[in-house]
């Protein structure tokens, strides 16, 4: 099982995406946090193919800890 984090900029469609693999959920959430307070815009997909936002991502794997 994989999360991918993707982020790019909310305000520069030039620049390309960048997505990450982590293999445990709060490796992934904490990265997307990192990249949402750096102002880029952040979804998580998960293995089943779905698309998140950071904080959808966190209640579904109830990381309540790891902000």
């Amino acid at each position: 099982m994989t999360f991918t984090v993707t982020s790019d900029k909310a305000d520069d469609k030039a620049d390309p995406s960048r997505a990450e693999n982590y293999l445990r959920p709060a490796d992934a959430y904490r990265r997307a946090r990192e990249c949402e307070q750096s102002g880029l815009a952040v979804t998580i997909r998960l293995p089943t193919g779905d698309d998140v936002t950071p904080e959808e991502f966190r209640e579904l794997y109830l990381l309540k800890d790891a902000d």
